[in-house]
């Protein structure tokens, strides 16, 4: 697989040119290229919680104003093609660009299909893109992404059903990596790992 960081029409078609698969970000595009990211069958990754992390963070860090706006301005443009993008078609991977506190908590990374979820995809469709379709863009669909024979046992329990309530998938309970039980919620609500 090939990735490239992509915002803005020009970006997202010049690596399209270069036979790029999987496009971080790609929004503030025009028609045509919005056209050619479905033809080509190309991904984009969604990244709406680096965004939304950043304007929550913005007051108590102090943003200066002109980085508050630009961040705004991005949100807007994003939410506007995530949305005309789900019509024409374009394949979506779940990511979210976090890089860790304090303004970007990776433990509140779930909050992408939440966001996806709010901005126009379907819970079914958010909990497809941010597993299969995610391994996709890895390329790693052999091994993760699916509850399969012969594929690494990678599996998540939460408390609720994310298929009626997308935000279970933000009250983890129980993580198996590769097979071996990582985290186990107790009934007191402590964490044993």
């Amino acid at each position: 697989m090939i990735t490239a960081h992509c915002i803005g029409d020009e970006a997202v078609r010049n690596a399209l040119d270069g036979g790029v698969d999987v496009i971080e970000h790609g929004y503030a595009i025009k028609e045509d290229t919005r056209k050619r990211l479905v033809d080509c069958n190309a991904l984009v990754v969604s990244t709406i919680s680096q965004l939304h992390f950043h304007l929550q963070a913005a007051d108590a860090y102090c943003y200066p104003d002109w980085e508050r706006k630009a961040f705004e301005r991005h949100i807007v443009a994003m939410r506007s093609d995530f949305e005309k993008n789900l019509v024409a078609g374009v394949r979506y991977a779940l990511g979210t660009d976090l890089i860790g506190y304090p303004t970007h908590p990776q433990d509140r990374a779930a909050m992408e299909f939440e966001l996806a979820v709010e901005w126009g995809m379907g819970r079914s469709d958010a909990l497809v893109a941010g597993t299969k379709v995610s391994a996709e863009a890895l390329g790693m669909e052999n091994l993760i992404g699916t509850i399969e024979v012969s594929k690494l046992a990678d599996i998540i329990a939460v408390q609720g059903d994310p298929y009626n309530d997308i935000t279970a998938l933000q009250r983890v309970q129980f993580v198996m990596q590769g097979g071996d039980v990582i985290v186990h919620k107790l009934d007191s609500g402590r964490l044993n790992s």
